[in-house]
């Protein structure tokens, strides 16, 4: 008698080789998918960077931008004035957030140490207290 098919044995090799695969396969891709969060975050914080570096810029006659040129102080943009100037959309998302930038109250630091300009975001403060 002919029998076509597998036998268990078979079928738990196989079982085996695929579980293996995979304790192997999903920490490596669950990393991939963290660096990938982690850089859309990057990229959304250097985006609003250079939003506030155009604003500073288009602003020289401001007289906190000014100050901000002649000292060691530091200027506090309000995303909600980057938004208004046209400097950015509101519809960017924070990817850690999943919030549009307009309904969040951030900002952005601007610290200037001897022409070399430090930017820091705040996501979640309209001033820059620290």
């Amino acid at each position: 008698m002919n029998k076509k098919g597998y036998t268990l044995i078979e079928l738990l090799a196989v079982l085996a080789v695929m579980a293996a695969i995979l304790i192997v396969a999903v920490p490596s891709i669950a990393k991939q998918f963290a660096g990938i969060e982690e850089n859309n975050y990057t990229q959304f914080k250097q985006n609003l960077f250079l939003a506030a570096e155009s604003y500073i810029n288009s602003n020289p006659n401001a007289a906190e931008v000014s100050e901000l040129k002649t000292s060691g102080k530091f200027i506090c943009i309000n995303t909600e004035d980057l938004i208004r100037g046209g400097w950015v959309k509101s519809t960017l998302v924070n990817p850690k957030t999943d919030k549009r930038l307009s309904e969040q109250n951030s900002s952005i630091k601007v610290l200037n140490n001897s022409g070399e300009y430090t930017y820091t975001y705040f996501p979640d403060k309209i001033t820059c207290d620290n």
